[in-house]
């Protein structure tokens, strides 16, 4: 019975532990995103941040999700992701282009309009029809139905992440000719990074002794990537060398993976993962802090960087002291 007892503590805790390090990797990224976003896109930081910053994203949650197996979950996947992810996506697509309107003094007229082009690309360039940091739930929407649509076709997830490379490898090549409108050719390129996510969580691989020199190897690629500049870029259909920077992509994120799992040792680390429990709302606000429409021209330098960062860290922190002070209230 002791023996029983002892083992279901165990499990408890490396779940809780795996919890944990889920969010302070996606802590990490989503700080890192807007840092990144101030950062010279040329330099050797903003490179790093780049390696790993959203396809880690689409990593973890392919670690935390679980297994679609049958049409009917695939059904309740895709209504939930919708409500949560899609419909999420257009609300602040909006608000975000009304604030612009307002703030810019713009054409009331063309909002409709600019904003149906805006949403059928679904796109982070401006030469196109840009929606800001919103591309990334967009995409992630179609990504999800993707992934989950594969997993219940095969059942053997090392088979299908043979149908997840393939599909990567046909996303890039799409994209290398033509951007397919609310990014469905990065529909197709976000699975693996999820099966990925999948393997590390099936294998037990981290944590374990291969995982140990395997790091040591990444961390070396990774910072040699920075130096070089070679990072993914998803957003713009930046795949420098095809599948290898998808590689460096891998090899960094699980970098910054173990990173998490060290900086939760620190004596006042775990005062970071509120920022990953809350990534949605992070994110949201950086979309919406009016800073490419209006304040952002008047600032320069690394104030940029110290400013937006101050921010919506700011920001976040009222709505989430006000979320708990409604929440005392009713009760």
């Amino acid at each position: 019975m002791e023996k029983i007892i002892s083992d279901w503590k165990e499990k408890v805790m490396h779940k809780k532990e795996r919890i944990e390090w889920v969010d302070m990797a996606k802590a990490l990224a989503i700080l890192g995103m807007i840092a990144g976003h101030e950062l010279n896109s040329e330099g050797f930081l903003a490179s790093l941040i780049y390696c790993f910053h959203m396809p880690i994203f689409f990593i973890l949650s392919g670690y935390t999700s679980r297994p679609v197996t049958t049409w009917a979950a695939w059904g309740k996947k895709f209504w939930k992701s919708f409500k949560k992810i899609y419909l999420l996506a257009v609300i602040v697509l909006l608000v975000q282009m009304v604030l612009a309107n307002i703030v810019g003094h713009g054409d009331w007229a063309q909002l409709s309009q600019s904003f149906l082009r805006n949403w059928y690309w679904a796109s982070n360039n401006n030469q196109v029809a840009s929606v800001g940091v919103m591309w990334f739930l967009f995409a992630f929407f179609y990504g999800i139905l993707v992934y989950d649509g594969v997993g219940v076709l095969v059942s053997n997830y090392r088979y299908a992440g043979l149908v997840y490379l393939a599909l990567s490898a046909l996303g890039m090549a799409i994209a290398f000719k033509v951007w397919l409108p609310q990014d469905l050719d990065l529909a197709l390129v976000i699975p693996f990074f999820m099966w990925f996510g999948r393997w590390l969580r099936e294998s037990h691989f981290i944590g374990s002794k291969l995982a140990r020199y395997v790091l040591v190897i990444s961390t070396v690629i990774w910072i040699l990537a920075g130096q070089q500049r070679f990072h993914i870029e998803i957003s713009i259909r930046h795949y420098p060398g095809f599948f290898l920077s998808v590689l460096v992509a891998l090899l960094s994120s699980l970098v910054i993976i173990y990173v998490s799992r060290g900086i939760l040792c620190l004596p006042y680390g775990s005062k970071l993962l509120v920022f990953g429990r809350h990534t949605l709302l992070l994110m949201c606000i950086h979309s919406l802090d009016l800073y490419w429409t209006w304040w952002g021209v008047w600032v320069n330098g690394p104030w940029k960087l110290i400013l937006r960062v101050a921010l919506d860290l700011m920001i976040f922190t009222l709505i989430l002291g006000f979320r708990q002070l409604w929440q005392r209230k009713i009760k």
